[in-house]
């Protein structure tokens, strides 16, 4: 029977992400719906115009969308213009050494918004707990009674095993991530190389991620869920 129900969770599973992300997709539609707020990105004689929570494209060049399109839409602290920088003893990729790298102040937003980041890679998953200790409870009813386990049970606690390991191993990468981030709101520095490949892009000063490409935010600073 606990065999039958650790392969009885895969489908249960599956529906219940897909009506979460049905549930919160009905709700950021209900408060852009109430708070009525729409966000215009430009660029030359392009425009797009998209409800603010819900991401629905509604208006393309000026002229109401054919079709409502949900858009990766997301915030980030503005880049400094003109920002004072100086330069470092440092390596960026295969930038070169010495004088090729500049560093410049992070902005308070900038800082408030990578510590925003940290927070939310330091949080233990409540799914992964909830799921990992369901999987527990289930195995031990599976292997843990007298006489033999289960026909098929092996494969599916084998399979269950693999999915929760990488599930954690994520985490584990997650919270590393996390405490370089709260380092790096210290360090308080970004770096940018100025010779070589990575010219131009400038990465945090102790995580050494991307943080800005071509004079604007990282595409996983702006992403849901930003970087895991």
């Amino acid at each position: 029977a606990a065999a039958i129900v650790l392969f009885g969770l895969m489908l249960p599973l599956a529906a219940f992400f897909w009506l979460r992300a049905a549930v919160l997709s009905w709700l950021a539609l209900g408060r852009d719906l109430r708070g009525g707020v729409a966000l215009r990105f430009v660029s030359g004689e392009r425009s797009v115009t998209v409800l603010r929570h819900s991401s629905l494209a509604i208006e393309w060049d000026g002229a109401p969308a054919a079709a409502p399109r949900r858009l990766a839409v997301g915030e980030a602290a503005a880049v400094p213009e003109g920002a004072a920088t100086y330069a470092v003893h440092a390596r960026i990729a295969d930038a070169a050494p010495g004088l090729d790298v500049v560093r410049r102040a992070l902005t308070a937003a900038e800082r408030e918004e990578v510590a925003g980041h940290a927070r939310r890679l330091g949080r233990v998953p409540a799914l992964l707990v909830g799921f990992t200790g369901v999987f527990a409870l289930l195995t031990a009813q599976a292997f843990g009674g007298e006489g033999e386990a289960l026909p098929g049970s092996g494969p599916l606690v084998l399979l269950w095993s693999a999915t929760l390991a990488w599930g954690w191993f994520r985490h584990v990468k997650a919270r590393r991530l996390a405490r370089k981030l709260r380092e790096d709101v210290e360090n308080g520095w970004a770096l940018r190389a100025t010779a070589g490949q990575p010219a131009g892009a400038e990465v945090l000063a102790v995580s050494r991620i991307a943080w800005t490409v071509q004079g604007g935010p990282a595409p996983w600073r702006t992403m849901r869920g930003g970087r895991g």
